[in-house]
C-alpha cells in the first residue's frame, strides 16, 4: 500500500524501508513506484532479505527510471546473480550517482561487471561493496573502471580480503584517477607492502580527501609512508588508520607531519597500542592547526561535497 502511495505521488524523493521481512511482489510494487514516481531519486531497502528474484526486479526499474540517483541494498542477499544484473543497469542508467551493495555475497565476477558499469557510466559517484568476497584476484575490472571513470569520487571496498595484492591494485587505479576522494579499505589484511603502495597512491593523487584503513597491518613502515604523505598532501581531509599496530615512532611522525600541513583535518588512531609519550607527541603536535583525533564522522562520503 505504501509502495503503490508512492507511485500516485508527483513530489516524493525519497523512499525509505530498513529491517523488513520484504515478499518478492512487495519488491515488484517498489520498483513499479521507482518507475512510476517521476520524481523518485533514491530509495533504500537496506536489510530486506531481497534475493536475486527482487535484485532483477529494481535492476529493471532502473533502466526505465529517469530520476534514480540512490539506490541502497546493504545487508541484502541478492548474490553473484543479482549484483550482476543490477551492474548491467548502472551501466545502462543515465541518472544513478550512489550503489550501495555492502554484504550481499556478489562476489568477484559481479564486481568485475560493477566496475565495467561504472567505466561506461557519466553520472556515478559512489559505491559501497564492503563485505563481499571480492579479493585480490576480483579486483581487475572493477579498479580498471575506478582509474577511468570521470565521475567517482567515492568506494568502500571494506571487508573483502584484498591483502596487499589488492591495495596495490587499487592504489594504482587512485593514482590514475583525477576525481577519487574517499577510499575505505578497513579490515582488508593489508600489510607494510599495501601501507606503502597506498601511501604513494595518494602522494600522486590530486583529489583524494579522505582515506580509511582502520584494522588493517601497516605496521611501522608503512605508517611512517603514509606520515611522508599527509606532510605533503594539498588535498588529505582524513585519514583513518586505527587499530593498526605502528609503534611510538611512526606515532611521532605522523605528529610532525601534522604540524607541517595545514589541509589535513581528522587523524583517527586509537587502537595503534603505542607508548603514552608518542601518542601525547600527536596530541600536542594536533593542537597545532585544530586536527581533531576522533572518531571519523558517519556516512563521509555523503558530506564531501558539503566540505
Amino acid at each position: 500500500l505504501i509502495a503503490d502511495g508512492v507511485r500516485q505521488g508527483t513530489s516524493i524523493q525519497s523512499f525509505i524501508l530498513r529491517n523488513a521481512a520484504l515478499p518478492v511482489e512487495g519488491v515488484r510494487r517498489i520498483a513499479d513506484a521507482m518507475i512510476g514516481c517521476c520524481s523518485m531519486e533514491h530509495v533504500d531497502l537496506s536489510k530486506c532479505g531481497i534475493r536475486e528474484d527482487g535484485a532483477d526486479l529494481l535492476s529493471q526499474a532502473l533502466r526505465v527510471s529517469r530520476s534514480m540517483k540512490i539506490l541502497i541494498l546493504d545487508g541484502n542477499k541478492v548474490g553473484p546473480l543479482g549484483g550482476e544484473k543490477l551492474a548491467d543497469a548502472i551501466g545502462e542508467s543515465g541518472t544513478m550517482r550512489r550503489l550501495g551493495l555492502a554484504f550481499n555475497d556478489i562476489g568477484p565476477d559481479a564486481a568485475g561487471k560493477l566496475g565495467d558499469a561504472i567505466q561506461r557510466s557519466a553520472t556515478m559517484q559512489e559505491v559501497d561493496v564492503q563485505g563481499n568476497g571480492i579479493g585480490a584476484d576480483g579486483l581487475d575490472r572493477f579498479v580498471e573502471g575506478i582509474a577511468s571513470s570521470t565521475s567517482m569520487t567515492a568506494v568502500n571496498l571494506g571487508d573483502n580480503s584484498l591483502g596487499d595484492q589488492g591495495a596495490s591494485k587499487i592504489g594504482a587505479a587512485v593514482a590514475r584517477s583525477s576525481t577519487m576522494q574517499d577510499l575505505d579499505l578497513q579490515l582488508n589484511q593489508i600489510g607494510v607492502e599495501g601501507g606503502r603502495d597506498l601511501a604513494a597512491a595518494i602522494a600522486a593523487s590530486p583529489s583524494m580527501k579522505r582515506l580509511a584503513l582502520i584494522d588493517n597491518e601497516i605496521k611501522r613502515v608503512g605508517a611512517e609512508k603514509l606520515a611522508e604523505t599527509v606532510a605533503a598532501s594539498q588535498s588529505l581531509l582524513t585519514l583513518d588508520i586505527g587499530s593498526n599496530s605502528i609503534g611510538g615512532a611512526a606515532m611521532r611522525k605522523l605528529g610532525d607531519a601534522v604540524v607541517g600541513n595545514t589541509t589535513i583535518r581528522n587523524l583517527w588512531t586509537e587502537g595503534c597500542l603505542t607508548k603514552e609519550s608518542a601518542t601525547a607527541h600527536l596530541k600536542q603536535c594536533a593542537a597545532v592547526n585544530g586536527v581533531k583525533l576522533e572518531p571519523p564522522p558517519p556516512e563521509f562520503m555523503l558530506r564531501l561535497e558539503e566540505e
